[in-house]
């Protein structure tokens, strides 16, 4: 019961900040690929910049935190790969 308390579709009360902050972090993101050859090519910059985003919906805020961890666990992904 207190985890379906938890979960809900409704965005939070005070979204304009939010939206706000992500706007600003996606003009700085844009910028600094503006002005290094890294990730973005010079010669590719004018194709792909700005980035295309998706709009900001502030439903999908969510209250999170990553906390790192000792585990040194290692994962083995299978990937495929072709070759042209």
């Amino acid at each position: 019961m207190i985890a379906l308390a938890a979960c809900s579709s409704k965005p939070p009360d005070d979204t304009r900040g939010y939206a706000q902050r992500i706007a600003d972090e996606r003009v700085a993101k844009d910028n600094l690929f503006q002005q290094s050859n890294d990730p973005v090519p010079d010669a590719k910059k004018a194709e792909l910049l700005p980035l295309a985003y998706f709009p900001i919906d502030p439903s999908y805020k969510v209250p999170a935190s990553l906390e790192p961890t000792d585990d040194q666990a290692i994962s083995d992904i299978t990937t495929s790969s072709t070759v042209a």
